[in-house]
């Protein structure tokens, strides 16, 4: 990204990757929306970035010669918030209560697609705080135990932070729906922050 400092205040315009544009993701950082030209305050955020991915129903028979993974859609629009609770949960990312990661530090998937790999290493190539990349496959978060609470810090359970009433509820949703064509560990999630 390309940092300008006006009175006081960072103005950050971002840069396309063609495979973005190529694919018709919404022109922005990592699928997400079009920056706005606002103003920003310095200060330290954290945003997600990526994708939802399906594994071909015959990847690894001797005949296939696709791609394993494919990317179905970005992360954005599904999910347009930075809720730092939820990150912790389940990605160990600004996990300030102490949330016992669900997907924490796996890196970028060694199969991952082909678009999900150029946005990713476009990301940090340009903009050093990109961090925390990491994987979930729908089996694993359809199998989460949602009444795990947060140690130490009373009622505030996987459910609070991921459950109905959350953004969370749009992608969860999303897997679910491509995991009765692709199965539940051939639907994953594939994120980085920065």
């Amino acid at each position: 990204m390309l940092v300008d400092k006006v009175d006081g205040q960072i103005d950050i315009h971002l840069f396309h990757a063609r495979t973005r544009e190529r694919a018709g993701i919404p022109i922005g950082r990592a699928g997400r929306r079009p920056h706005s030209g606002a103003v920003y305050p310095v200060g330290v955020s954290t945003d997600i970035y990526g994708f939802i991915e399906t594994r071909h129903p015959h990847a690894g028979e001797d005949w296939h010669e696709g791609e394993a993974w494919t990317v179905c859609m970005p992360l954005y629009p599904l999910y347009d918030d930075q809720d730092y609770e939820s990150f912790g949960c389940l990605f160990g990312v600004r996990n300030r209560r102490g949330w016992p990661p669900v997907a924490a530090g796996r890196g970028l998937p060694a199969d991952a697609s082909e678009m999900v790999r150029a946005d990713y290493e476009n990301s940090a190539l340009i903009d050093a705080a990109v961090r925390g990349c990491t994987w979930v496959s729908w089996a694993e978060l359809r199998d989460l135990d949602m009444t795990v609470a947060v140690p130490e810090h009373g009622p505030l359970t996987r459910l609070d932070v991921l459950g109905p009433g959350t953004e969370w509820q749009y992608v969860f949703g999303v897997m679910r729906a491509l995991a009765r064509r692709f199965g539940a560990d051939g639907v994953r999630l594939v994120v980085w922050f920065d």
